[in-house]
């Protein structure tokens, strides 16, 4: 698989938080050639792994050889662990309901999985510099998030091209929404 990247990626990601969507986080695991260009292209960010999506990483797997494989690569020194205290952990929960109920005052919760629901929330925690790479853009929906850019990963055994967007929460969009059901709750 080869890299493609558009824009100027690596200064939308330096000196962020890049929390990594489980889409994005098996194909770099697939493709070491891929996750050395990422890592070029990350050189100066922080890697970080949600405990949710390692879970989810991680929950299929029954074969001895790769489940060791796969622990020993989300455990690995490129990614840095998120902090999950019982404080941070409750602030995370209180976001995603938060994020659950705007998606569905936006016509955008069908789909979104309890992971995805954290991985937003956890970026509300981190909201000035963090950023996340997903592949399941649709789970992120643009009424309360921006997009930057896009990495493109071209399979070069069928040539089919998948595409990852590198998201940011934006703030003044969460804040409308907010806005917006509250009028719809105090009603």
């Amino acid at each position: 698989m080869e890299l493609i990247a558009t824009g100027n990626i690596e200064s939308d990601l330096e000196n962020k938080y890049v929390l990594l969507d489980t889409d994005f986080l098996g194909t770099i695991y697939k493709d070491k050639e891929l996750l050395t260009g990422f890592l070029t292209l990350t050189r100066k960010s922080n890697l970080m792994l949600d405990p949710m999506v390692v879970f989810e990483f991680l929950r299929d797997v029954f074969l001895p050889t790769e489940a060791f494989a796969k622990e020993n690569f989300v455990n690995d020194e490129l990614f840095s662990p998120t902090n999950n205290y019982t404080t941070v952990f409750t602030k995370i929960q209180n976001n995603a309901l938060l994020l659950s109920k705007i998606y569905a005052h936006n016509g955008r919760s069908k789909g979104v999985s309890t992971t995805d629901l954290y991985l937003a929330a956890r970026l509300m925690t981190l909201p000035s510099n963090s950023v996340l790479i997903t592949g399941n853009k649709k789970d992120y929906p643009l009424c309360v998030f921006s997009l930057l850019s896009v990495i493109n990963v071209e399979n070069r055994s069928d040539e089919s091209i998948g595409c990852y967007s590198i998201l940011k929460l934006d703030q003044a969009k969460l804040q409308k929404a907010h806005q917006k059901l509250l009028k719809i709750v105090r009603r």
